[in-house]
């Protein structure tokens, strides 16, 4: 699988002009985040289009209809499932090209997670710092052991009895303990 970065996402999906408050964290289901990886499967998607009957669609109608049928999904069957009700006749050769949709769809949201904390000048938490996740309260007391440039950091639960396994979470998941 290719390592050739993702188009950059827009710029405006990191600010919010009326409220002047920092946006949420992007998700992996955001718009630009489809549209990004609906870009970077065109290529391969266009060519096993065209060795089949031909391809009259243009390069704006395949990112559409790739678009609609990604949304929430990253298996390529699953995706070529949607493709089929739209008129399209997937084989297994395209399933293998979708295959990659979950991959560029988490290396375009982790782009974007940089670029919202670089945007926004979000602070990491202190390394070493003690703190409780608050969407998995049961973990109990954790200690940051690394911070990431995507605004998620390594956390090391005292609760979990696994020395080496850390957890990574979210910055605005993690209160002071």
């Amino acid at each position: 699988m290719s390592k050739e970065l993702l188009p950059d996402p827009p710029a405006e999906i990191f600010v919010d002009t009326a409220t002047k408050e920092t946006p949420k964290r992007p998700t992996r289901q955001d718009d630009t985040i489809i549209k990004a990886v609906a870009q970077k499967l065109l290529p391969k998607v266009k060519e096993w289009l065209e060795e089949g009957d031909g391809c009259d669609m243009d390069d704006d109608e395949i990112i559409a209809d790739l678009e609609k049928a990604i949304g929430w999904q990253d298996d390529g069957y699953e995706i070529a499932q949607k493709l089929d009700h739209a008129g399209w006749m997937p084989d297994a050769q395209l399933v293998d090209i979708l295959d990659g949709t979950g991959h560029f769809k988490y290396q375009a949201w982790e782009q974007a997670c940089k670029e919202w904390v670089k945007t926004h000048n979000i602070q990491a938490p202190e390394l070493e710092s003690r703190v409780n996740w608050t969407r998995k309260a049961n973990m109990g007391v954790g200690t940051i052991v690394k911070n990431n440039d995507d605004g998620r950091s390594n956390v090391k639960f005292d609760s979990d009895s696994k020395e080496s396994r850390t957890y990574i979470v979210e910055w605005e998941e993690l209160v002071p303990a």
